[in-house]
């Protein structure tokens, strides 16, 4: 019978097995769903381990359980496993029929034994350790875990987890290892750093993981050792920290242009290079504009100046351009109509990613009652705002 399964976990920390028959079963039941709350995800795992299912699908299984643990998988990721009906009711998950007389794919032996069981751990891609007893020491690590901490088989096995890698005293985790085997209480580790000796490179290195120290239980369901899943995060936490450090870096730019932009004794605002309507614009340009910051955003200069057709004429320049440029205006305010006032203007172009101007950085200062020359401002070649 071929059917699969999803792992989730409710809202009272049960596991939250979800199977769907595929085919091979009979009475209808193609197609059906089946759904069981298990109270201790270590039972189902056992389960898993007893039902003598192929070796693959047994790893699949319990690494779908550990992830979905570990808050790394949610319930749309699917394990297939081809299983006969004894098997299934061996999972608790029986659905009340036998298996329909259809031709059935032959699957593998399942594990006779513990050793067989740490065969297949060694093949896993992903780093796991074994650990026994309260001083935990290390009875099975997997060549991936070995290459991760940079130690030899013989350096680790058979040695309590403090002796094979005292570089972790000072740090959080045999403190955590202590808790899972006192409390039987799974521990969840996220982006955690951790300093590790490498033989092979004979020095340390910070390094961040992603783990889970499962409990494991003897037949009398009393914690017996540590199955400690590894996954190295390394990487992606480097990059979000410089992804975190730049955008940090960014709002502080930001705030102080802000500051700057409020508080500028000049008018300024930010025009669309494509309409010329406004962007931004601080409360000095808009009380020259006549109007309030909200009443002029989106509104567009050229309707704001509609005698002035210079205006569009510069906006246009300095986008082909992609140039700055200075020019004096002596005309009404909006603001106050009939009254001619003299003004300083520079615009800017503002470049996009692309190298094309998105905006125009607007500048004005009043000269109505100063020299309406400042041959400093007027003379300054500005270059484009990257």
């Amino acid at each position: 019978m071929r059917c699969r399964f999803a792992f989730s976990q409710t809202s009272d920390g049960r596991l939250l097995v979800i199977m769907e028959a595929l085919w091979g079963f009979s009475s209808g039941l193609n197609g059906k769903f089946c759904i069981s709350a298990i109270d201790d995800e270590n039972t189902f795992i056992q389960h898993v381990v007893l039902a003598s299912l192929d070796k693959d699908e047994t790893v699949d299984l319990i690494a779908g359980v550990l992830l979905v643990v570990a808050g790394r998988q949610t319930a749309d990721r699917w394990v297939s496993a081809t299983l006969n009906h004894i098997q299934l009711t061996a999972l608790g998950m029986d659905m009340g029929a036998e298996e329909s007389p259809e031709p059935k794919p032959e699957y593998a032996l399942g594990f006779a034994d513990a050793e067989d069981l740490a065969r297949v751990f060694m093949q896993a891609p992903a780093p796991v350790m074994m650990m026994a007893g309260p001083d935990h020491i290390i009875t099975f690590a997997n060549p991936a875990y070995l290459k991760m901490v940079g130690r030899k088989a013989e350096d680790v096995l058979r040695k309590p987890l403090r002796e094979a890698m005292p570089e972790l005293e000072g740090q959080p985790f045999f403190g955590l290892l202590d808790n899972v085997y006192r409390t039987g209480e799974p521990f969840v580790g996220h982006e955690m750093k951790a300093t590790i000796y490498h033989d092979d490179l004979r020095t340390t290195r910070e390094a961040y993981f992603d783990f889970v120290y499962h409990p494991v239980r003897d037949r009398d369901d009393q914690v017996c050792g540590i199955l400690n899943q590894v996954t190295e995060v390394t990487e992606q936490v480097l990059e979000k920290h410089v992804r975190e450090s730049r955008e940090e870096q960014l709002y502080r730019q930001w705030a102080e242009l802000d500051a700057i932009y409020r508080t500028s004794p000049a008018g300024m605002c930010l025009i669309a290079a494509k309409d010329y309507s406004i962007l931004r614009v601080n409360e000095i340009k808009a009380k020259l504009l006549g109007a309030s910051v909200d009443e002029l955003i989106g509104k567009k200069m050229t309707d704001i100046f509609p005698e002035h057709t210079f205006i569009p004429d510069s906006y246009r320049e300095v986008v082909a351009t992609k140039s700055a440029m200075s020019f004096e205006l002596s005309a009404a305010a909006p603001g106050e109509p009939g009254k001619i006032r003299s003004w300083l203007w520079n615009l800017n172009p503002v470049l996009g990613s692309s190298g094309e101007v998105e905006s125009i950085a607007s500048v004005v200062i009043e000269t109505t009652e100063r020299p309406v020359v400042i041959k400093a401002f007027l003379d300054s070649e500005a270059a484009p705002i990257q």
